[in-house]
């Protein structure tokens, strides 16, 4: 069986978590996880384990660390490139500029494919965050890293045709830009486990986090009008941050809605089935601000909604008329809570529209099906080459090696930002009070492993293994001349004699360009003492004045440097001595047994 792709879904989000990201994740793992060597990375949570089988796929949590998102992000960004180095990947597919920017910035290192599934921008999203808000250069820099994703990428998923037209007004070709709409998975929203909507009083499910872009505060007032009318419940679920916690509870105290609504925590994947079970209508409340008319959003909270049957009330918005069906969805206009307080008065007087509207939201779901979705990412992945494609003359095409490097799709190169241009030319670091939010990694660092050179075929064929007796050179003569070089005839037929000498090997050629740390040149040679041995005929026993081009500085006897030719046993001790004083002797110099061993790389003759 041939080895499977493998994938890296890479999520800065807890998952499983109860967010809209870390459902999307775990739907997409429901299609691809027995079709691929999938591996997620993500965010780790206290309790639970660094490295999990989740949905077929080896999911790996990041301990992220540091006070603040830009040192959690930094952290995760250190782990995406790190997962980089250890395996290879033949897709990324990632879902926010987080650890999307080091996968871009690193594509062409390890030739994978890349998609983006840019559901929503967190540039955008973090303007509702009170802590973040303030801060514009942070949110411009991480504006500039959507970017660099958005013009790096093969494909573009996301969840509405508001978001699409969105990236496509960033510059990103249409074609390249995919509407997948918020999967879920319909097995356990069956009839018997989530029942009819026809309770009495009706009651009403909230499911978001209560920040500013949502009409949270729409929803209370409408609330307290429709509580004059009919009775009511109100449930809001979900991972209300501590200052909208406050202002709500405030708000409730104002409007007298003690005990008219509850806040749920967040519910997790297999447990938002039965919130919404206790529920016979769901509501989506949005404001009208650029973040939802402009942006859009997938709406995933929709997706359960309608495979649990039950019908919708939503603010009238563009995102809100494409994604809800008009016999499904009751539309009231942005921030009109007595618009809002009449639908609700309406479906709780109306038991019989609760249930026709909430069989036609059943139905409906059919669209959003994880197997519906997940048919949807394959035929994308089949598309940028991962899976094999049938054809009529061939069948089905080969899988393709997770190593092997990829051609990118053309792209006009007027629409192309380079990862590595962004950095060096846009992000100005510590120009405000918060830490960038992706730091520029310093050179050489971060980078591919690159293969060490392949060694070059020596010019001359190396010299035999095996140790074999070579003849010796004639002695060379000691007179004013340069020495004789010997040919190779003359060194094959040369008369055996009882002790070898052997030429030694050529010094290695002198480097093109001075390298940085280049030790000072060495001082003037001087030459050695008047009285040479006679008992070495070797080059090393000449006076230094005459060797030609040898510049000489004369000096008292005194002062030279002691040579203890007396200890030494052969010439080559004192060409080591001469050598510690700046001389190289030709090439064609020979010594009367070879030099010692060495591990330098050329030379292969063994020691004798």
């Amino acid at each position: 069986m041939a080895e499977q792709p493998r994938v890296l879904l890479c999520c800065f989000d807890v998952v499983p978590a109860p967010t809209g990201a870390s459902r999307r994740v775990t739907e997409y793992l429901r299609t691809i996880g027995d079709k691929f060597d999938v591996v997620a990375l993500t965010l780790r949570a206290t309790d639970a384990p660094h490295i999990e089988r989740y949905m077929g796929a080896r999911l790996l949590r990041v301990p992220v660390t540091g006070k603040g998102l830009p040192a959690q992000v930094r952290s995760f960004d250190r782990a995406v490139r790190r997962q980089l180095e250890s395996e290879e990947y033949a897709l990324v597919h990632f879902f926010d500029p987080f650890g999307g920017f080091a996968l871009c910035e690193l594509r062409e290192n390890y030739g994978y494919k890349v998609i983006y599934d840019a559901t929503t921008f967190p540039s955008v999203e973090m303007q509702f965050v009170e802590a973040i808000a303030k801060n514009q250069p942070f949110l411009d820099e991480l504006s500039k890293a959507e970017l660099v994703c958005l013009m790096n990428v093969e494909g573009v998923i996301t969840g509405s045709g508001v978001t699409k037209h969105f990236i496509t007004s960033r510059g990103v070709d249409e074609p390249l830009v995919h509407v997948l709409r918020s999967p879920v998975d319909r097995a356990p929203y069956t009839q018997e486990s989530v029942g009819i909507p026809d309770a009495s009083p009706m009651k009403i499910v909230y499911i978001g986090n209560g920040r500013g872009h949502q009409g949270l505060s729409t929803v209370l007032k409408a609330l307290q009008i429709a509580l004059r009318v009919v009775d009511v419940r109100l449930s809001l679920v979900g991972p209300v941050a501590h200052d909208v916690r406050s202002a709500l509870e405030a708000q409730v105290r104002e409007l007298k809605l003690t005990g008219k609504l509850e806040v749920l925590p967040p519910a997790k994947h297999d447990e938002l089935v039965r919130v919404i079970a206790n529920a016979d209508v769901g509501l989506i409340s949005l404001d009208d601000v650029p973040r939802n008319r402009e942006q859009g959003e997938p709406l995933t909270r929709l997706s359960e909604y309608l495979a649990a049957g039950r019908p919708v009330i939503a603010t009238d918005l563009p995102v809100t008329r494409e994604l809800i069906p008009a016999e499904v969805g009751l539309f009231y206009p942005p921030g009109d809570a007595q618009a809002l307080a009449s639908h609700w008065v309406h479906l709780a007087n109306d038991v019989a529209a609760r249930l026709e509207r909430g069989a036609k939201a059943r139905a409906a779901s059919a669209c959003v099906d994880t197997h519906t979705i997940g048919e949807q990412l394959l035929a994308l992945y089949a598309d940028i080459g991962l899976l094999p494609q049938p054809t009529a003359a061939s069948g089905d095409a080969p899988v393709t090696s997770p190593s092997q490097k990829r051609a990118r799709l053309a792209r006009p190169a007027q629409n192309r930002i380079v990862a590595g241009d962004f950095l060096s030319n846009d992000v100005q670091t510590g120009t405000h009070d918060i830490t960038d939010l992706i730091e520029a990694p310093p050179s050489g660092f971060h980078t591919a492993p690159t293969p060490p050179p392949e060694p070059v075929a020596p010019a001359t064929p190396p010299l035999p293994v095996s140790p074999t007796p070579v003849p010796e050179v004639e002695a060379i003569a000691l007179d004013d001349d340069e020495p004789e070089e010997v040919g190779d005839e003359e060194f094959e037929h040369a008369p055996d004699e009882e002790e070898v000498s052997v030429t030694a090997p050529p010094l290695a050629p002198a480097p093109s360009a001075p390298r940085p740390n280049r030790p000072p040149p060495l001082p003037t040679l001087v030459g050695p003492p008047a009285d040479e041995s006679e008992e070495s005929p070797s080059i090393i026993a000449r006076k230094t004045d005459e060797i030609p081009g040898l510049a000489v500085k004369p000096r008292p006897t005194e002062e030279l440097p002691a040579i203890n030719l007396a200890a030494a046993d052969n010439g080559v001790d004192q060409w080591a001595n001469l050598i510690l004083q700046g001389y190289c002797p030709p090439e064609t110099t020979t010594f009367n047994r070879p030099p010692p061993p060495t591990n330098f790389p050329g030379r292969d003759n063994p020691p004798r």
